[in-house]
């Protein structure tokens, strides 16, 4: 039987414990905290180094961003309901907007890549596709039936 090196609790195979250094979950989250509280009273470049703070300022960019993103899609998806006020009846018509909206956003990307195109609007092809994703799943919720009915369709 083999006992955590914290609190003498025994390790069980298959639990989840740090094997290395014989520690149990709950010791091993209690650490990690710690460590976690005095890394952020010190300067971070002196303990983890720099591309590891460069990381870490990546990642809060890319949560304050996130809020930003979703919003950005919603907006995209009112603009277009409203310019656009219908949607196909069926999934093959509704499956290729979405197509041809993934289509601008391949073409953006090689533009970007390869021709030093416009990050944004990448940026904002992705937008547009994930409204149309969006605006096709609302539209086929519950419609497998109705086209079932509708074509007359077994299903199989």
């Amino acid at each position: 039987m083999t006992k955590c090196s914290e609190c003498g609790g025994r390790l069980i195979d298959g639990e989840h414990y740090d094997s290395k250094y014989g520690i149990c979950g709950k010791c091993w989250d209690r650490i990690e905290g710690e460590v976690a509280k005095e890394v952020m009273h010190q300067a971070p470049s002196e303990l983890i180094g720099e591309d590891a703070v460069a990381m870490m300022k990546r990642e809060r960019r890319v949560m304050a961003t996130r809020e930003q993103v979703i919003e950005d899609v919603f907006a995209e998806l009112r603009r277009a309901e409203k310019l656009y006020p219908s949607w196909p009846d069926d999934v093959v018509h509704g499956a290729a907007i979405v197509g041809e909206e993934a289509g601008s956003v391949l073409k953006a990307a090689l533009d970007y890549y390869y021709r030093r195109g416009s990050f944004e609007n990448l940026r904002r092809e992705l937008t547009h596709v994930t409204a149309m994703g969006l605006r096709f799943l609302l539209h086929i919720e519950g419609s497998e039936e109705e086209e079932i009915v509708k074509r007359g369709l077994e299903r199989r």
